[in-house]
């Protein structure tokens, strides 16, 4: 059995879903495939959809145009709302990343984004980019919940970005995930498996050939199913490159194809 990417499954991250779930909302699963997740299945009821459209996790696709063109019609013709988490939109490495779904829908669309990949997490910063009608509700709530974010960290930051080096950055960091995922990509092909999706992002899925073999090696990862609620999926890996220091990326991928079987 190989890896097939038109098959449809329903994985997402599930800190995502305990959060709809402990704010009182019912969360429903699309169904994903190569062309991201399938928004035309949207029904009646629905009144917010969350989406990744740059990078899908953990598949790794994109929303395809037409899919993005449905899911803003969608948004117009039912008033509902598009959460639009924008997961690894820095890290494409095949062409420019593609515009934000907001700019096709600024009424409709909740963008967020933060600096967790490029920067850290541990800075605790992050953005929305709202519809007029949400910002003072919004802004309200994160006020009452989390008394917002130091002041002394946006201020850094936003002289990192007006310098330019925000930017230098980034693009230092897009070369340097681009190289570790070709690297992975071409052990891995090496040994007779391959990686779907789009290049992009900082993390591969490796078919469901691949199985994990024991050994003493110090190899972490998960598997597809961890993703998905309530549809099956092949037993694949889900792999990070994004981790190991520079000076010991070759040694973890090494160390992981140790692990791994060949496709029979």
């Amino acid at each position: 059995m190989r890896y097939d990417e038109q098959a449809p499954r329903c994985p997402l991250l599930p800190a995502v879903v305990e959060l709809w779930q402990r704010l009182g909302h019912t969360v429903l699963d699309l169904p994903v495939d190569a062309d991201g997740a399938r928004v035309e299945d949207l029904g009646g009821g629905v009144d917010v959809v969350s989406l990744t459209p740059a990078h899908q996790f953990p598949l790794g696709g994109a929303l395809s145009p037409r899919r993005r063109g449905l899911v803003c019609d969608w948004a117009a013709r039912t008033g509902g709302y598009i959460v639009e988490d924008d997961y690894d939109g820095e890290f494409r490495f095949d062409r420019r990343p593609v515009a934000a779904l907001q700019r096709s829908a600024p009424d409709r669309v909740i963008y967020a984004g933060s600096v967790s990949k490029t920067l850290s997490p541990d800075l605790r910063i992050g953005w929305l980019v709202l519809p007029d009608e949400l910002v003072a509700p919004t802004a309200h709530a994160v006020a009452t919940l989390t008394g917002g974010v130091p002041l002394l960290n946006q201020l850094a930051l936003a002289d990192f970005i007006a310098s330019g080096d925000y930017e230098r950055h980034v693009r230092a960091q897009r070369r340097e995930y681009a190289r570790r995922r070709l690297l992975l990509r071409n052990a891995l092909h090496a040994h007779g498996l391959t990686v779907p999706g789009i290049p992009a992002g900082l993390h591969a899925v490796i078919e469901p050939a691949a199985t994990v073999a024991p050994s003493g090696t110090r190899v972490a990862v998960h598997t597809l199913g961890r993703y998905s609620r309530t549809h099956p999926v092949p037993d694949a890996l889900v792999v990070g490159f994004a981790t190991p220091a520079r000076k010991d990326v070759d040694a973890a991928v090494a160390a992981l194809m140790s692990t791994l079987a060949p496709p029979s």
